[in-house]
Parts: C-alpha cells; structure tokens; sequence
C-alpha cells in the first residue's frame, strides 16, 4: 500500500502525540504541520520529521502534497478547520467529539458531501481491542438480544482546574467516548434522554452526571461521570472506567484499572495504559495505532470509513446535547430527527 501522505492540524499535547506516532508508521508519509504558533509548529517539525510546517491551517490545506489532514485542533475550531480542508479537497480525520454545537455538525456533514472526501471521527476507544471483541460477539448473536448497558467514566477531581476541561460540558468532552461506545455497542438510535447533573466545585463547572438512555430497539443504557476521585488513584489519568452488556444470552464486562497490569514501587502502585497508547520498541502502539492504521487503509482504497461515520458522530453529538439539555431542565428530552 502506497503512504497517506497526511498532515496534522493542531499541535497541543495530543496532537504532538499523533505526529510522533504518524511520524513511525509506514501506512503514512508526514509531509506538514500546523499551528497557530508558528514557533511551535517548527519544533515539532523538526522533531519528528516533517517536511514542512505551517503557522495557518489554510496553507497546510492548501499543500499539494498532502492528500489527508488529521484535524485535532481545540474542539471550537473543529469545523472551521474541517471545512477548510474538504474545500481544499482533502481527506478528514477529525478527533472526537466532532463539535459540541449540531449547526455545526450539519456544516461539516455539508462540507463533506460537496467535497466527495472520506471522513472520520477518530473515537479511540472502538479500536481497543477489548472493547472491539465485546462489539464482535453482539454482533454474532453471542449475547442474544442486548437488555442492558452501562457506562462508567470517573475521573479524578484535580482535573477541574485546568481550563481545557471548563470550556465544555463535561459529558461531551472526554465523556462522548462513554456516549459514543454506548451507541456502538447497542446498535441502535436513542429515542429519549433523561438526565441528572451537579456541581460541587469552585469553578460551577458540572462535575456529577448520571443519564438514562432509551434505545429505539428497545434497550436501556446509563452513563455515569463523576470527576471526584481523589488524586493519586491507581489508574493513569486517575480513571475509574467500567463497561457492561448484558444480553438475553450472556453478558460482557471490561474495567480499568485492570487487574492485568499492576506495578508496585515504594511511591505507589500503578496500573498503567497498556491498550490506548503504550509504548513498544520505541513506538506507540495500542488502539491509536490502530486507528491511523484503519484510516490509512480507507483512504488508500477508497472505502468509506465504517467506524467513526459522520452519521455515527452526528447521532453521538445529538445524544450528548440532549443529556446536557435534560440535566439542565430536569425533564426528559426526546430525540426525533
């Protein structure tokens, strides 16, 4: 297979993530760059190998030689970035969630369709490998027909104070990966939404949130998000994470921190990422990996992206917005469209 020839938009800690990690892979060819910071955009270039860098995301957009852009910008700029390159004709892999406004969604779903250009959201956690055998077995009829699923994504509260995570409602950014999985996994629309939110922190950002969805198929999901663990809990990124299906014939379960991967040391004890992003060899593995892999093979071949669709992402977004706007009336919000 002939390298993607890809650019990067966006160079904050993940985006340095993902140049690194393109920056390895033989599916890509890193030909630019860009950032706002032009002095940024310049170190992490030479860092890892870039041909070019770019201080405006409409010249990377507008390099002939880029074939493919991975959007991960700050979400606010997901569809102005977007839209410039589905104009420019390039292929689109935007980091999850797609936008936390659905005016937005339909502007990139738009843009999209008058480009003719594969798009895909990159929702990480679909390409786990854990979480991808339990979609594996529903979909072959292992679990029977699905009653039941839960969620869980509880962080710890040291996170609050930093301004990335007071800019959104919480549920939609990083909670859609909990919203996303949800909906991967019942294989269904949700119908209707209720939603509970509280806050007990200095900064009235909403800290608690507990969801209850109605599948159209008839399932039932709840979501649970509570950014009160107490700093130094054992997981990395000091997450207590949790997934849970159960079908008319059997049920699956994962959880983290694992009972897999410990380590003990006379400072603490740990359970290390071992599946979204581990190190091997020099290189990052994992489900990242495996997503740029997956998307590389789309664009090579043609083949529209079956995970992380437009439609999926756009579906994920109107749920999202719904437990926000049910937890912020106290009434159950329909979804019809």
């Amino acid at each position: 297979m002939k390298p993607v020839r890809i650019g990067v938009a966006g160079l904050g800690n993940f985006g340095e993530v993902a140049v690194r990690t393109l920056s390895l892979m033989a599916e890509y060819d890193l030909v630019g760059v860009a950032s706002r910071n032009g002095e940024r955009a310049q170190q992490v270039a030479g860092k890892y190998g870039a041909r070019r860098w770019y201080a405006d995301p409409r010249d990377l957009a507008n390099d002939p030689e880029v074939e493919a852009v991975y959007v991960v910008t700050d979400l606010a700029r997901h569809v102005e970035v977007a839209q410039t390159m589905l104009t420019a004709g390039k292929h689109v892999l935007i980091e999850k969630p797609l936008t936390a406004r659905i005016e937005e969604a339909d502007a990139i779903v738009r843009a999209a369709a008058a480009a003719n250009r594969l798009v895909m959201v990159g929702y990480i956690e679909r390409f786990d490998p854990r979480r991808a055998m339990i979609h594996q077995r529903i979909a072959a009829g292992e679990l029977g027909e699905i009653v039941s699923l839960y969620g869980r994504r509880n962080i710890g509260n040291q996170y609050l104070s930093w301004p990335r995570f007071q800019r959104w409602p919480l549920i939609i950014e990083p909670g859609i990966h909990t919203v996303d999985m949800l909906l991967w996994l019942a294989g269904s629309r949700v119908r209707r939404v209720y939603a509970v939110g509280r806050s007990h922190n200095e900064w009235k950002t909403t800290d608690t949130w507990w969801a209850t969805l109605e599948f159209a198929n008839g399932a039932v999901g709840v979501i649970e998000q509570v950014w009160h663990l107490p700093a130094g809990t054992a997981a990395d990124w000091d997450q207590d994470n949790q997934l849970e299906v159960i079908g008319t014939k059997g049920t699956a379960q994962m959880r983290d921190p694992t009972d897999a991967f410990w380590v003990w040391t006379s400072g603490a004890t740990r359970s290390p990422d071992f599946y979204l992003l581990p190190e091997v060899a020099g290189q990052i593995t994992g489900a990242l990996r495996n997503e740029f892999a997956y998307f590389a093979r789309c664009v090579a071949t043609g083949e529209p992206p079956a995970l992380g669709t437009l439609a999926e992402a756009y579906h994920t977004t109107q749920v999202a917005l719904a437990i926000v706007e049910s937890a912020q009336k106290g009434t159950l919000v329909e979804i019809n469209k």
